[in-house]
């Protein structure tokens, strides 16, 4: 499967049960590197737009770059509130700016699980006023954005697909100073006994999760994108507090869980026996260490 399909038919249980990121990601940036609302902001591989509205709640113009359809249309319904009052052309390149009918936003990390239905209304959680969202088909290593358009990049849960050699000048190209770049990540915690089981049962019922799981991130490969200058990583808490039914939402979430097949009534009564032996309240806890990898992307000495 061509890793731009990977979540086509997923997009619903993404949106609901994929975590958010920590609102701390903003004032770490801002102290870090001087981000401000005036910032505009190519958020690449933005899939339903989790990490797009955090940078839209701060004020930012985002130009969301996403090749899968069903995940770009999705998010153009949810960040609806944010398109409009005239879409900017100051980075697309054919690329229309799109928009229609929000669903929902995000609130950030949500630790209910409920994930983005609640909506937000007015200005509320927008410290900075309103950002405007700019829908782009495109993809890492051909964005669609112009020379020189944005102030910085940011990929969530998404460089891991990207071809690193090819994107590295693409991104290069589309910054201008400060030229910052941030790759996140929700990491999922292997610590207590359900998270430990939990893990278990994906490697157990995974299709191909060893080989994502791999892909994710290194220190090494995050290094290499960088150079010749240097990366920080920052860390923050996060989490999710799933009942049954969000906890099997946020399974099937992932790529590499089968949604159907001998095996998956199998997986769905392992994963409620799970949940049975560890939940408290109703609940059990899914912890994560959201990383931030950040850095200036300078051009490679020839």
């Amino acid at each position: 499967m061509k890793t731009t399909q990977r979540f086509s038919d997923r997009v619903e249980d993404y949106v609901k049960y994929r975590p958010g990121y920590p609102e701390g990601i903003i004032a770490w940036l801002r102290d870090a590197y001087g981000l401000s609302p005036e910032w505009d902001v190519a958020d690449i591989g933005s899939g339903t737009g989790i990490s797009t509205e955090l940078f839209l709640r701060n004020g930012n113009t985002v130009f969301a770059v996403e090749p899968n359809r069903e995940m770009r249309e999705k998010a153009e319904s949810l960040l609806q509130y944010y398109a409009g009052a005239g879409a900017r052309e100051a980075g697309a390149t054919g690329a229309a700016a799109r928009g229609a009918g929000r669903e929902a936003s995000a609130t950030g990390a949500a630790a209910s699980g409920a994930g983005r239905e609640a909506s937000a209304t007015g200005a509320a959680a927008r410290g900075a006023g309103r950002g405007q969202f700019i829908s782009i088909d495109g993809t890492a290593e051909a964005t669609g954005l112009a020379d020189g358009s944005v102030n910085m990049i940011v990929a969530g849960q998404a460089f891991h697909w990207f071809d690193a050699v090819r994107c590295r000048p693409e991104f290069v190209r589309i910054l201008r100073p400060p030229g910052v770049v941030a790759l996140v990540w929700n990491e999922r915690l292997v610590e207590s006994p359900f998270e430990k089981e939990y893990e278990d049962l994906i490697v157990r019922y995974g299709t191909d999760y060893t080989y994502v799981n791999h892909k994710v991130n290194s220190d090494e490969k995050i290094a290499a994108f960088f150079q010749p200058a240097a990366f920080e990583l920052a860390i923050f808490p996060n989490e999710q507090v799933f009942d049954l039914d969000g906890l099997k939402g946020r399974l099937l979430s992932s790529s590499y869980i089968q949604k159907e097949g001998p095996r998956h009534g199998e997986m769905l009564q392992s994963l409620r026996e799970l949940f049975d032996r560890h939940a408290a309240g109703g609940r059990v806890r899914v912890g994560y260490d959201t990383k931030v990898y950040s850095g200036i992307l300078k051009p490679k000495s020839t």
